[in-house]
């Protein structure tokens, strides 16, 4: 401190200050002796610790205890002393002020002049907090910037050019060069231009069920939450605000009823899995938890005619010494018996490679049990544009028709693993797995279907569709509500179950994609933020705006290469069979002419 005081003071004017010397010296000096004395103080108490004798030691501890409160002493008086000596400085007396007044009116003007007007023009400049988007954006490489008016927006390299669906690692491990690509400009700018003039289309309402105190409360009210947490879907939140919708959140733990929407817009509920029920610990209070009671405040608005998105996955059981349960989804019974859905959250949908070295066996990639490629759209509204786009995926589960379903609901298909396809499938032990992965076993898989692994095809997402009858009040059919309060009216109700539920937390769609290429060299994609769009299109549709859905890059089969028994035909029939046709034509031709 006291070198530090010496540098500021290099000038010699600031000595000159009145308060830069006290009774007991300069400051600089007194900063010196401190230093000095708390050196010395710390010497001798490492010398204690070679003292022969304890009660040495504790006498000479003692007798150092008691010099400190003088040296802390000395601290704060000379800190007291140094915020004088600042004040003074920055204090200025009446004749410099007359001084700097005459300087400011006649010989600083051509500075200040043009100071304000800068100031001025500064100050009209818009406030840009609410544009950290476009502020963290613009900086990329390759970017579109799309201008409406006084709006802006940024349309990036990787939404114009998305990752091709469908080729394999294999493809493009042998070279650095990066994935193919599809051209997708036409519909990312035309997105950004719609939000950036239209008037939000609907209100999406998170739908949980949680109880999260602060932080530091965890240890007496320990959190409620479900296997996705609501405060982990910012990326999800951020996505469907710039699609144009407007986003509110409903916790059932606390309200019966989900935020009425504004100037008459719809709403599209995503219900989040609930938490499993827990009994009550004695000694503490009554929170609140989940029952069937809450399933009911669900179907009740979903049975008044409000669409809704379920999100679902692949949930681990929970292990208890030697057993294990069964990953808890709340939501199971209501899906099975209302809308013929059975949600399979204990199983997990795997993908495979063919095992080189094992015919008709398999073996996991590391890379692809975290990030699974699939793409396996039918050509449902919500999913036909993303037919060509590469999306990731994470512990995604399977959805089964349940025959059994006594309501008449119409099911259609959005993302389906086709029968027969090979290297995909749905396991009921994924652990197993994951442990024979990671110890370098993975070779040699095959679905075991007599544990109950599921083969394709395999539904992961589909809309179920069904009629539903509901009051109608009286008052809109100008009807006398003293003698008829109420009417009754059929309605489509519809809802979205989604399997691939866990990819749409912030610790998954934030993160970069793995890829191996040029051998063992790993690089890394953009994170798989394009999952958000399967969700944005099934809001789209459940509101009834399927022409604001993307078209989706267009689908380009490659030529493949002639397989050999093929080739063999076409060489047989054009280079031998045609030839010789032609050849004895224009024999009987000439045959004919000489006659």
């Amino acid at each position: 401190m006291a070198g530090r005081l010496d540098q500021f003071v290099a000038d010699n004017y600031a000595r000159g200050v009145r308060s830069w010397r006290t009774s007991k010296g300069t400051i600089i000096q007194r900063y010196r002796r401190l230093s000095s004395q708390a050196a010395s103080l710390a010497e001798q108490a490492r010398g204690i610790r070679f003292a022969v004798k304890v009660e040495l030691q504790k006498s000479a501890v003692n007798q150092l205890r008691k010099v400190m409160p003088e040296l802390l002493a000395e601290a704060a008086d000379i800190r007291k002393a140094l915020d004088k000596f600042l004040q003074s400085l920055i204090k200025v007396d009446e004749p410099t002020k007359k001084i700097f007044e005459q300087a400011k009116k006649n010989h600083l003007q051509m500075i200040i002049k043009p100071l304000e007007e800068l100031l001025e023009r500064a100050g009209k400049v818009p406030d840009l907090t609410n544009q950290k988007e476009i502020i963290d954006r613009i900086n990329q490489d390759n970017i579109v910037l799309v201008e409406l008016g006084d709006k802006i927006g940024v349309v990036s390299f990787d939404e114009v050019w998305p990752l091709k669906a469908g080729y394999e690692e294999s493809e493009v491990s042998s070279s650095t060069s990066p994935p193919p690509r599809v051209f997708y400009g036409d519909m990312a700018i035309a997105s950004k231009l719609l939000s950036l003039s239209a008037k939000p289309f609907a209100e999406v309402v998170l739908t949980f069920f949680e109880d999260i105190p602060p932080r530091y409360f965890w240890s007496s009210r320990p959190p409620i939450f479900g296997p996705i947490v609501s405060l982990q879907l910012k990326t999800v939140r951020e996505k469907l605000e710039k699609s144009n919708l407007i986003v509110k959140e409903w916790n059932i733990a606390k309200d019966d009823a989900p935020p009425k929407p504004e100037d008459g817009r719809k709403q599209v509920l995503i219900v989040l899995p609930p938490p499993e029920p827990y009994p009550p610990v004695p000694g503490q209070p009554k929170r609140p938890q989940w029952s069937p009671d809450e399933v009911d405040k669900v179907r009740k608005v979903i049975a008044s005619g409000t669409p809704a998105i379920f999100l679902a996955g692949y949930f681990p059981p929970e292990r208890w010494g030697q057993f294990s349960v069964p990953g808890y989804y709340g939501f199971s019974d209501y899906l099975r018996n209302d809308w013929a859905i059975d949600v399979k959250t204990s199983l997990r949908v795997v993908r495979a490679e063919p095992d080189p070295l094992n015919p008709g066996k398999y073996e996991l990639p590391v890379l692809r049990w975290t990030f699974m490629p699939l793409s396996c759209f039918t050509d449902h509204p919500v999913g036909k544009c993303l037919k060509a786009r590469r999306l990731y995926w994470y512990n995604v589960c399977p959805l089964v028709r349940n025959p059994n379903c006594k309501e008449k609901v119409e099911i259609k298909e959005i993302m389906t693993v086709p029968a027969g396809t090979k290297g995909i499938w749905a396991t009921t032990h994924p652990d197993e797995l994951v442990q024979k992965m990671y110890l370098g076993e993975s070779s040699g898989i095959t679905p075991n279907v007599d544990r109950g692994d599921r083969l394709p095809p395999l539904i992961l997402a589909a809309e179920a569709i069904k009629t539903v009858s509901v009051d109608k009040p009286a008052k809109e059919n100008n009807e006398d509500a003293t003698t008829k309060p109420t009417t009754r009216r059929t309605i489509e109700a519809r809802i979205i179950v989604l399997g691939v539920g866990n990819s749409y937390i912030d610790g998954f769609i934030t993160t970069r994609v793995p890829r191996l290429a040029g051998g063992e060299t790993l690089i890394s994609e953009p994170p798989p933020t394009s999952d958000i769009d399967l969700l944005v299109n099934s809001v789209l549709h459940l509101i009834g705006k399927d022409e604001y859905i993307g078209a989706g890059p267009a689908i380009i089969q490659p030529i493949r290469d002639i397989a050999p028994s093929s080739m063999t035909t076409i060489k047989v029939l054009f280079g031998l069979a045609w030839p010789v046709m032609f050849l004895l034509i224009g024999l009987q031709v000439m045959f004919i002419r000489k006659r």
